[in-house]
Order: structure tokens, then sequence, then C-alpha cells
């Protein structure tokens, strides 16, 4: 009897559906991984204050920022955040609406990258395009302090997340989604919006080749903007221009609304973005085309507005449009579209009719752009890159004979290599001794400090840009067994490690807790009392429940409103004359003043002004020679940030408080 020959092996993947998901839920877990949380900062401060004042009118609620508030009423956020806190705590409510609102963003974009790639991409070079796009800093506007996708409490992000949901709806051609998505995105934040509107209005005006549905749009939009900017305090008609007094104001905290106040590299990373847009569009489908090219329109024409109207003719409502935050749709069609020219020049089969030295060229401007967009944020060497980029790519039209020498892409890829594993390892020295030498011992481990070291962005550029190459989607049976429970596993990690807060800020933000609860602040503090707290931001909130003197949070809605610019620009003096610079954004001015001396001449010069505040919060280590009314002992200490490398950390351990009334009795 003869023994049947062994059957072949039969190679079995798993559910396309389960493999979908597995893909999705891998790409979010590195979505969410490139956001870590650091707390309420940024803008967040602003709207969690806006909760804190409706909680608290007694108290918080008599800070300027909120008194002269010129910008809340344009959003329903403050409403949710308000309730929200009233519900769980302000801290609480902020990852909450964060992470909400990334999620949501998040979908939105899949949606729209199966939209423009779908019909050329299979499911796993989708995922790496969204992988690595997740990774790339996708800044916008001036000083790098607004990005695509934030990830703190801020209504910008589910402003975007409408308006990417709108662009997936237009090339799905569901009008009724689109007019649902901007309706709920104006809702939210209408500056952000606007540019997405302005797109769509673009689009369908190419679209049906009638530019009178252009110029009817255009002409309505500036018919809703001039009645709009009646209803905003400080701006008697649509035509006001600053005074002198106000843009002096605006000038103390040199405002980002201006653009003449960004740095050369915001230029720059403009510049990267743009070469990368344009290069990948003709790569894309016919309609995904007219999208993009709508979008650098309509962001073209913000910018151009921004320039001549804000910065040249200091026009009040031009400023406050802030058209320039369109460049937020430039910047994430840019991340897309990197993935979107690796995969097309890097996996492109024979017989497409580019030659060898064409296809070569190519793949040497990739690489190019690739090291455009890692070190556009450090130096002028990214712009160099992209120049680079546009000319090895333009080569083939203008130079058919010319070509790279034998091996040329080879050592293209190897320099970029070695340029991004040094400055990978540059980073990470920086950031790790930096971290290790903390007094606060979370940032050693924190996943924040991670990220800032480059290592995983290199990570995952490398493993996007294998899956982007790739010519067939997972076909192994192993590996497609194994993929639902690597992303199950990226995902329980992200989870485990996405809170980087550090000490001093979860203390803080359990007082805010506190204070939203009514649990009564220390027995020193008096309500009604307006605090100079120089060195700190919430901590008049969270710790005196009070009103600050001079904050940096009470400058940032100050184009919005004439009385608070003019106001904190005032209080701001009179801090800089007594030598107490508030905190930066970037916390520099804290550190570069944390050792000054404060004495009694400081003291009488912060307490002598008509409106001087009730306290001053000075740190034990600055004040000599008066004698304080008050002490606190912080529980946490306050860690500060050294900003020159190789400088010891700053550390508050104890606050004094000095009463200005009891200075005034003793002059």
């Amino acid at each position: 009897m003869k023994t049947p020959p062994p059957s072949p092996r039969v190679t079995r993947g798993i559910d396309p559906t389960i493999g979908r998901l597995s893909l999705v839920a891998l790409s979010l877990a590195v979505f969410l991984l490139f956001r870590p949380y650091q707390g309420i900062m940024h803008d967040a401060r602003l709207y969690v204050g806006y909760a804190m004042a409706a909680l608290d009118p007694d108290g918080i609620g008599r800070d300027i920022v909120f008194v002269n508030d010129g910008q809340s009423k344009f959003s329903v956020y403050p409403v949710l955040m308000r309730e929200l806190a009233r519900q769980i705590g302000p801290s609480y409510a902020a990852i909450v609406l964060t992470y909400s609102g990334l999620v949501l963003w998040f979908a939105a974009f899949v949606a729209l990258v199966r939209r423009l790639v779908g019909d050329r991409m299979h499911d796993v070079q989708i995922a790496a395009v969204i992988v690595l796009a997740a990774s790339l800093p996708a800044f916008y506007g001036g000083q790098g302090v607004f990005r695509a996708a934030e990830f703190y409490a801020t209504p910008r992000v589910f402003a975007e997340a409408c308006v990417l949901a709108a662009f997936a709806a237009i090339l799905a051609r569901r009008t009724t989604v689109v007019i649902a998505a901007f309706v709920i995105g104006l809702a939210f934040h209408p500056l952000m919006t606007a540019p997405g509107i302005g797109v769509a209005l673009w689009f369908y005006a190419e679209l049906s080749r009638d530019r009178r549905l252009l110029i009817a749009a255009a002409t309505c939009s500036v018919a809703a903007l001039v009645v709009g900017t009646l209803l905003v305090d400080g701006v008697g008609k649509p035509f006001a221009r600053f005074d002198a007094e106000w843009m002096q104001a605006l000038n103390t905290n040199h405002a980002l609304v201006f653009m003449r106040n960004w740095r050369a590299g915001d230029a720059m990373r403009i510049v990267v973005q743009m070469v990368t847009v344009l290069l990948a569009t003709p790569l894309l489908g016919v309609q995904a085309q007219r999208l993009v090219w709508s979008a650098l329109v309509v962001v073209g024409a913000g910018v151009s507005l921004s320039g001549i109207g804000a910065d040249l003719l200091s026009n009040v409502l031009v400023t406050q449009v802030q058209a320039w935050r369109g460049l937020w749709v430039l910047a994430t069609v840019a991340t897309v579209m990197l993935g979107v020219l690796l995969s097309s020049t890097w996996s492109a089969r024979e017989g497409t009719g580019v030659t060898t030295s064409a296809s070569d060229l190519r793949k040497a401007s990739t690489v190019l752009l690739v090291l455009a967009w890692f070190m556009v944020e450090l130096n002028s060497m990214g712009l160099l890159f992209a120049m680079l980029a546009v000319l090895f790519w333009q080569l083939p039209a203008r130079l058919p004979s010319f070509a790279l020498p034998p091996r040329g892409v080879r050592a293209i890829v190897s320099m970029a290599v070695v340029i991004l594993i040094l400055n990978v390892v540059a980073h990470s020295w920086v950031n790790v001794t930096t971290a290790w030498s903390s007094p606060d011992t979370t940032l050693r481990w924190s996943w924040f400090t991670m990220v800032s070291s480059g290592v995983p962005g290199f990570v995952t550029l490398v493993v996007a840009g294998v899956a982007l190459v790739g010519r067939r989607p997972l076909r192994d049976a192993r590996a497609a067994r194994i993929l639902p429970w690597i992303s199950f596993a990226l995902l329980a990690f992200t989870l485990s490690s996405i809170d980087s807060r550090t000490q001093y800020q979860r203390y803080i933000e359990r007082e805010l807790d506190a204070r939203a609860n009514g649990v009564p602040t220390a027995a020193i503090f008096t309500r009604g009392q307006t605090i100079l707290w120089p060195y700190a931001d919430l901590e008049p909130w969270a710790l005196a429940g009070s009103e600050g003197w001079g904050t940096i949070v009470q400058s940032m809605p100050s184009v919005f409103d004439r009385t608070l610019a003019i106001e904190w620009a005032r209080r701001n003096t009179v801090i800089r004359a007594a030598g107490l610079l508030p905190i930066a954004q970037s916390g520099a001015a804290t550190i570069a003043t944390l050792g000054a001396v404060v004495d009694s001449n400081a003291v009488l010069v912060a307490c002598g002004s008509a409106d001087s505040p009730d306290l001053l919060a000075i740190p034990d280590v600055q004040l000599h020679n008066v004698y304080p009314t008050h002490v606190i002992q912080l529980p946490v200490p306050r860690i500060l940030y050294p900003y020159t490398l190789g400088k010891p950390w700053g550390r508050i351990d104890r606050y004094l408080f000095v009463t200005c009334e009891k200075v005034h009795r003793n002059r």
C-alpha cells in the first residue's frame, strides 16, 4: 500500500476585516504615542480657566482675562469644558476633551487618507502613510507654538477633525456630510474651520467651472466677517486699525498673530511642506489633486491676507481672523504627501514609463526631502535639502541625459542614514542626560522624554518606509496572525505610558480640582485678592482661588480685547521694572531670572503701581532683606527646566508672600 504524498501547505492569513482593524489600531497607538499628555499647558490653561471662572465667578472669575473676554463667546468648547469640569473636575475634563478630540481627529484623518490614496495603495501602505504622518512634526505658524492635532485641551483639534471629515466627504461626494461637518467645526472654532470652507468652495467652483459660484461665495464670506466683527468688543467698524497704545501692548508679548514676529525657521518649514505637496500632488487621482490644489490656493490667499492686512495695514478685523491659520491644512496634507512620494518612487513597477536614471534621481529626491523634514526645525540645512530635492526631481525633465553615478542612490541613502542617526544620538544624549539630572525622577522614565529624543521618530520612519516600498500586502500567515496581538500590545503600552505629567503638574491640577469642588484655600489667602505670582501661570487659580496679576495667560487673547491688552502690558511693565519677569512659553524667562535677588526696592516697585497686587509670591531662594508675611511650603517642589545645556535645574520648595498693604504702611 502506497503512502499518499504530503499535501501542499496551505497559507492562511486572517480575516481581511480583522486585518484592517488591526492596522487601524496600530496606527492609532502610534498616533497617540507621539502625543504624550503633559497636562493643562499651552492654550489649555486659558480654556480650563474659562470653566473655572464660570464655576467661581467671585474668585477666579474676577481675573481680567475673563472680565475682558473677547474670545470665548464664539465657541461651544468653553461650555463643554465647564459642564465636564463641574462633573469630574477640570483636570479630568482636560484629559477627556484632549483625547476625545484626538481620537476624532484620527478617525477623520484616516477617512481622508483612504480617499486620497486608497485606490493606489494596499492596506499596509495606507497604514504606513498614516503612521509616518503621525510621527512627523506638523507645526504651523510662528515659533513652533502651534501644530495640527495638538495634544492639550483646546477646541482647535475638534475643528480640525471636522474639516478633515468634510474633505473626506467631498471626495466621497456626500454633500450633506460636508455641510454638517463644517457647521459643527464653526461651532467649535470658526477661525480654524474657515480655511476648510474656503477649500471646499474653491473645489466646487473648479468642479462646476462656474467662477460666479466662487465670487458669490467669497462675497457672502466677506459679508459674514464684516457682520461678525461688529459683535466683537473693542472693534467699532470693519476697517478699524490698531491704535498706537493697543499695538504697543501687543508688541510687548511679540504677538504671533503678526507674521513679522515669526522666525526664519517658520518660513523654511512652510517651504519644506510646500515642496512636499507640490511634488506629490500629481501622483494622486484627479479629484484628490483638485482638492489639494484648492487647499494650496486658499492657504496662499490666507497668508497673503494676513501679511497685508495685519502686518502692513494693522487692520483689527484681519488680524483677529488670523487667516494664516490655514497653514494647518498645508501642514497636515504635507505629512500625507511625504508617504505618497516614498511609496510611488520606491515601489514603482517596471513599465511605468520612467527611465532608470529618472527613477534614481526621484529616489534621491525623496531621501533628501525626508532629511529636510527632520532638519528643518533645527537649522537651515532643512531648506537646503528641500531645494536639492526639487533639483533632483526636475532634472530628468530638464536634462534627460543626466544620471547619477553607479551606486549614487545607495550613497545618498547612506548619507541620510548617517545624518539621521547622528541627529538622534545628539538629541538622545541631550534629552536623556538632562532628564536624569532632574530632581523630578518622573522625567527620567517619561515617555515625553523618549519622544523628544527622536528615537521613536527614527524607528517609525524606518518601519513605515519598509512598509511603503513593499510590493504586496501581508500574506505571510505567521505575520498576519500576530498583527492583532502587536496592535493590542502597542495600544496597551500607549494607555500605560501616555500620561507624561510631572509631579508638580499633577499637584497643581489636583489643587484645581479642589477649588472646583469648593475646598477652601490656605488661610493666608483672602477671596478676591490679586496675586503677583511671576514664576507661574495656574498657581493663583489653583492654590489661592484668586485672580493673577500680570500672568502670561492674561496676554493670550489680548488681540481680541483692547482693554485687556493695555492692562496686561501695563502690569508687565511693572513686573519687568521690579526684575520679576513672568514665565514664558518655553520657561526661559524663569530659568534666567530665578537666581536674581529680590530686595526691598524690587518689592516697592511691584507694590508701587496705582493698581498694585494685594500679594507678592516670591521663591524663597530669591527674597532677601524683606520680611515675608506668609510662607507656603510646597508638598511637591516646582522643578524648572534648565534653558541652557549644562546648567543645573531650578527648584522652588517654598514661596514667601509679601502683602503690598503692609509695604505701603512701612514706607
